[in-house]
């Protein structure tokens, strides 16, 4: 399983896959919550599939929004961290 951080058209959505297909998702109309509502949101979706963090594989950000973009810097923190975590754990 992994979570892709989808920010495009100025939505955000948590999107659980298995391989490539989507499982679950979770959307937020407004990009600009994603400071507040993007870690909650991994673990209602996790939660709600009866999935732990170790379960996931991996975290992607995929974003039409530029380099400069708040929303973008913070969903590929949260991606990064999240990876570097679960690298650690299979270290």
């Amino acid at each position: 399983m992994k979570i892709t951080i989808e920010i495009k058209n100025k939505i955000a959505k948590i999107i659980l896959k298995d391989g490539e297909k989507a499982v679950d998702e979770l959307v937020f109309p407004d990009e600009y919550r994603i400071s507040k509502e993007l870690l909650p949101g991994i673990d209602a979706v996790l939660g709600k599939n009866g999935l732990e963090p170790s379960d996931i594989e991996k975290v992607d950000v995929e974003t039409d929004l530029g380099e400069t973009y708040t929303s973008r810097r913070i969903a590929e923190a949260v991606a990064n961290a999240f990876n570097s975590d679960l690298a650690a754990s299979k270290a």
